[in-house]
């Protein structure tokens, strides 16, 4: 650029008059800075908006009002059953969840082939159901009446038709005969627990296929609890290896009533055993020795010990000692072991009301 021109534009810019204008910057400045406080306003506002939607969240997700409904729960699969190769009475419970109405007079009882549970409408109709379930391997043994009139205890031969599923197997339906017909009365056989058998028999029942096989998907079997009772002694070191309990309903005996026999067998080289029997009923004794808290009536009877006395005025308890058959001192350590057992039976629960029992 020419030097000399340069100088002639500065000196012109230098000389020029600045043009006027409208904007008066005081009021521009204020504003700008009113501007600036309205920004800072509005961005407070929201973030004070943002805490209360996320405080009115969290507070609703803690109540539960925001869950979405998931997928619904399914049922814990039923263990697999598995049957013993023996039961042991003093760890064996058998659950029923299902009788028809009526029926509460009832027989259990527990040894190590198998579990039977009887119960009956009343004592005298013929109306029975009997449930068994045999160990792993065992066979099935023949049902016998807990009350009322006698009756065949066997199907008839080559009689039997395909029953339905129970606890996911086949079954099969052997009729019975009684003067009802068919259709009240028969034998329903299935597997409860792979390699056992079971059986549901029904007299004089209503529908009698259908109600076993109902009773049937309601069984439940525990072998490892104790069972119920309501009592404790001193146990024998031989097994227990037979318990038979029966509940009787007001109708056959007054207030209704219960009892228990244990049978302990004596084995040689082990110890001896004892039969226990506790009863809901008042025996008159002639109580002559003291063993323990008990006033005891002891006799001898063919050669066999019986040690009886009342536990409470309408509980009857007798112990017989059975000894060792090659013991040389088989009696006395046979009457020992029946003394310790007299000495520490306590009731721990009401005869006549088996939810008082218990382990």
């Amino acid at each position: 650029m020419n030097p000399n021109l340069l100088r002639e534009v500065l000196a012109q810019v230098a000389t020029d008059t600045p043009a006027e204008t409208t904007v008066d910057s005081y009021r521009a400045a204020e504003t700008a800075e009113r501007l600036r406080r309205r920004r800072q306003r509005l961005v407070v506002a929201a973030a004070a908006a943002l805490v209360l939607v996320v405080t009115a969240t969290v507070a609703l997700a803690s109540a539960g009002l925001l869950d979405r409904p998931g997928p619904p729960a399914r049922p814990a699969p039923e263990p697999a059953r598995s049957a013993p190769p023996s039961f042991d009475p003093a760890t064996t419970r058998l659950r029923i969840g299902f009788l028809p109405p009526g029926f509460d007079r009832w027989r259990q009882q527990l040894e190590a082939p198998g579990v039977r549970y009887q119960t009956t409408k009343d004592s005298t109709s013929g109306r029975e159901i009997d449930v068994y379930l045999a160990a792993r391997g065992a066979p099935l043994v023949p049902t016998a009446p807990m009350g009322g009139p006698a009756r065949p205890s066997d199907p008839r031969p080559g009689d039997h038709v395909a029953g339905p599923t129970v606890l996911g197997r086949p079954s099969t339906w052997y009729p019975r005969d009684i003067a009802a017909g068919d259709n009240r009365a028969g034998e329903l056989r299935f597997t409860w627990a792979p390699g056992a058998v079971g059986s549901v028999t029904l007299w004089d029942v209503g529908d009698a296929m259908k109600i076993a096989a109902r009773i049937a998907e309601t069984l439940r079997l525990d072998a490892e609890q104790p069972t119920l009772l309501p009592f404790t002694m001193t146990r024998p070191k031989v097994p227990l290896t037979r318990l038979e309990i029966a509940h009787y309903d007001r109708l056959s005996r007054p207030d209704g009533a219960s009892s228990f026999s244990l049978v302990f067998p004596a084995e040689d080289g082990v110890g001896p055993g004892a039969d226990v029997l506790v009863d809901t009923v008042t025996a008159g004794l002639s109580p002559d020795r003291r063993i323990g808290p008990w006033t005891v009536d002891v006799d001898h009877v063919d050669g066999r010990d019986f040690y009886s006395f009342q536990a409470q005025p309408e509980t009857f308890v007798q112990v017989q000692p059975r000894p060792e058959r090659k013991t040389a001192e088989k009696t006395g350590s046979a009457r020992k072991l029946a003394e310790s057992i007299v000495a520490s039976f306590r009731m721990t629960g009401k005869m006549r009301y088996p939810s008082t029992w218990s382990s």
